[in-house]
Order: C-alpha cells, then sequence, then structure tokens
C-alpha cells in the first residue's frame, strides 16, 4: 500500500510538473518567440515570398510593427509549417505540449532502457519539466525537447544493435538542426555502416525536399548567409553556453544583447582564440574519449554520453533550452558512477540546473551594475557542468556488462 501511495504522489508530481510547465508557456502565447520565425516563413511559402526575406512580424502578432528574418535551416522551416494553418496563439501552445510531451516520452525511454522503477521514471518527468531549460525552451517557441526525441530513440537503437533505425533517427535530428550531426560520429564507433548509409540518406532526402519547397534559392540564402549571419551576431550573446559563448562572455567585446555583461577585456582578437582553445580542447576530449569507448562493453551508453556534452559545447550557439538534452549523459553515467565520481556527476547535474539568464538579470535589479567577471565566470556553471560531463564520460573505467 505505502509503494502504491508513493507511486502515485510520484505521478501527480509529473502531472503537475506538465500542467505548470504548460501554464508558464501560456503567458507567453501572444508574445514573439522562435515560433514567430517559423510562423512567418510558413506564410511566406504560402504566399510565394522568400522565406529568408525580413517578414511583417504583424502577420503572426497584429499591430507589431517590426521584421523578422528567420534563422532556422530548411527542414526545420518546412517541418513546422504545419503550425502556420492555426491562430499564431494556438500554433505557440500546441508547440509547448509537443515539446512536453517529447520531453516525457525520452524520460521513459531512458528509464525503460536503463531498469527505472515507474516511480523513479516519474520523479525524473518531474525534475526534466522544472528543468529551467525546458521551461525556456516552452516559453520561447523552442523544438529543443522534441529534437531530444529522435535522439533517445536513435541512442536505444544503438544499444539493441539496430544500425538503420539509430541512423534514421539520429539523421533526423541533424537535418531539422545541424548541431546533433555531430552525433553520427557515434555510428562511425559502431562502425555500423548500414547505419551511417541511412543517416546520410535521411539528411540527403529531409534536406532536398525542403529545398523543392523553400526554392533552392533559400537554400544557398541559408547556407551562405543566413547561418553564417547568425553564428557571428550571437556568438557573443551573454547567455550562449558553448565554449565560443564562454570564451566571448569573459574576453569579447560588449554587444547590444548582452549589455549589463562586463567584460574582462575589450580585446576580441584574444576571445576568438581562447574560444577556438577551448574547442581544440573539447575536440581533444571527443577523440579520446571515443577511442576508449571502442572495446568497452558499454559502448552506446558511453558514446552518447561523450557525444551530447561535446555537440553542445562545440556548437556555435547553446541556449539554455537545449541543456536538458543532457538527461541522456548522466543517466547513463549514474548507473554506474560510484564514489567520487558518483559526487563530481552530482556536482555536474546541479550546474546544469543554474539559471543564468535569471541570475544576471537579478543581479542587474537588485545593484543596477553590470555582471562583473567573477560572477560571470560562476554564472557560466551550465557550461561547466557539460564540460565535466564530457571529462567524466572520457575518463570512465572499463565496466563488466552493458
Amino acid at each position: 500500500m505505502a509503494a502504491r501511495r508513493g507511486l502515485a504522489l510520484c505521478v501527480t508530481g509529473a502531472v503537475a510538473a506538465c500542467v505548470w510547465a504548460l501554464a508558464s508557456a501560456a503567458t507567453y502565447r501572444h508574445v514573439p518567440s522562435d515560433l514567430t520565425q517559423d510562423y512567418l516563413t510558413a506564410r511566406a511559402l504560402r504566399d510565394g515570398t522568400p522565406v529568408y526575406d525580413p517578414l511583417p512580424a504583424a502577420w503572426a502578432h497584429p499591430g507589431a510593427t517590426d521584421t523578422v528574418t528567420s534563422d532556422h535551416p530548411p527542414p526545420y522551416i518546412v517541418a513546422l509549417a504545419p503550425l502556420e494553418l492555426l491562430p499564431y496563439p494556438i500554433a505557440f501552445l500546441l508547440l509547448a505540449a509537443a515539446n512536453v510531451a517529447a520531453g516525457t516520452g525520452c524520460v521513459v525511454i531512458v528509464g525503460r532502457e536503463l531498469g527505472w522503477s515507474a516511480r523513479v521514471t516519474a520523479l525524473v518527468v518531474t525534475a526534466l519539466l522544472l528543468h529551467p531549460g525546458a521551461v525556456t525552451c516552452l516559453c520561447v517557441g523552442n523544438v529543443s525537447l522534441v529534437l531530444l526525441l529522435p535522439i533517445a530513440l536513435g541512442w536505444r537503437a544503438l544499444r539493441r544493435d539496430r544500425a538503420g533505425p539509430a541512423g534514421a533517427w539520429l539523421g533526423l535530428a541533424g537535418a531539422i538542426k545541424l548541431y546533433p550531426g555531430l552525433l553520427v560520429l557515434g555510428l562511425f564507433g559502431e562502425r555500423t555502416w548500414r547505419g551511417i548509409a541511412t543517416a546520410g540518406v535521411v539528411v540527403i532526402v529531409c534536406w532536398g525536399a525542403a529545398t523543392v519547397v523553400t526554392g533552392s534559392d533559400s537554400l544557398v540564402n541559408y547556407v551562405q548567409t543566413r547561418a553564417p549571419a547568425n553564428a557571428r551576431s550571437f556568438v557573443g550573446h551573454g547567455f550562449n553556453l558553448s565554449v565560443a559563448g564562454a570564451a566571448h562572455r569573459a574576453f569579447g567585446a560588449p554587444n547590444e544583447y548582452s549589455p549589463w555583461l562586463e567584460r574582462m577585456a575589450d580585446r576580441p582578437d584574444v576571445a576568438a582564440r581562447l574560444s577556438w582553445a577551448a574547442r581544440g580542447a573539447v575536440v581533444l576530449l571527443l577523440a579520446v574519449g571515443l577511442v576508449r569507448a571502442r572495446h568497452q562493453p558499454d559502448r552506446p551508453d558511453r558514446t552518447i554520453a561523450i557525444l551530447i556534452p561535446a555537440m553542445l559545447l562545440l556548437s556555435p550557439l547553446t541556449w539554455l533550452h537545449a541543456v536538458p538534452m543532457m538527461l541522456v549523459p548522466i543517466a547513463v553515467l549514474g548507473r554506474h558512477a560510484t564514489g567520487s565520481r558518483r559526487t563530481f556527476l552530482i556536482a555536474c547535474a546541479a550546474a546544469l540546473w543554474m539559471n543564468d539568464r535569471w541570475l544576471a538579470t537579478q543581479w542587474v535589479a537588485l545593484t543596477g551594475e553590470n555582471v562583473p567577471p567573477a560572477l560571470n565566470l560562476i554564472l557560466l556553471a551550465p557550461t561547466w557542468g557539460m564540460l565535466g560531463v564530457l571529462a567524466l564520460a572520457t575518463t570512465c573505467p572499463r565496466t563488466r556488462e552493458r
């Protein structure tokens, strides 16, 4: 009886977390968001307007006078285009609900693969949906939790030696958003040529179909102009959690997106050099980890635990709403971690919970001053947490069971 009551309490908490997350998102349904770009580009497709032209925000938000230019890849645009058939607030809430469902589904997948009880699974669902990154994902109209679903399914397929489905799921994730393409390295590590070929076919089909829908000029515009311009514009954003963002937050020149963040030196060249040095260190950890994982019995688990933090750290832009993707690495590492390694993993998981945007805003509101450099390094806790998980996965000792 006590066990049933405990399970009922955990499930109730998970349901309450779902409701609270959706309610939080609902307060932003009339506010411009990431979804605004996709809503406008879907209207542009219907009207025959180039999708990467500046588009009137009034199409989504009546009364708005500004224009919006999309930074999303063509497959991303096409995937969300059906939402334009609905009024923007309803489309926004539908995407939020899809994120909640996908996030919950990911936890269930991970729990079944790792043998969690129903009570633990419900607790993790609650924790995931209360994570500031998950809430941010819902409130800014992004798809990070939806994107986590094919990643989790690809990992599950790898664990079950199903190369074709693994390649299909990971290829789909990489086609929709570019940075998950790094996960395909896991297929090379597994030497699953069928999986590699399947991933390549999925990417080609997705981008080919998107090019047919949006036009070849849009593809060229995105590759040559929009993607590079987006990376350059936001790499120094005050809340970019990639290693490049961390370098520019500390050493880059101030910009309009983060005017309250104090810079240690107005030396963009220093920021660029430090950025590449940090990327080199991550690549080194990635390479060493993949080589060490090749002959381990838990190779799929270790590979995904290395690749997910590496992809987030190496991406030019990593926002807080992508941090919940660290669920899978932490879960698989926690399965065998003991002693000091478990303590370190818990510390990394705690660091991933920090909401740097909220804390920086509160600092400015309370003090009226810019965030000092020392505090800025603390606010980069999610970056340090991802680095810590990557280092832990790279140095993980040999395990005896898969």
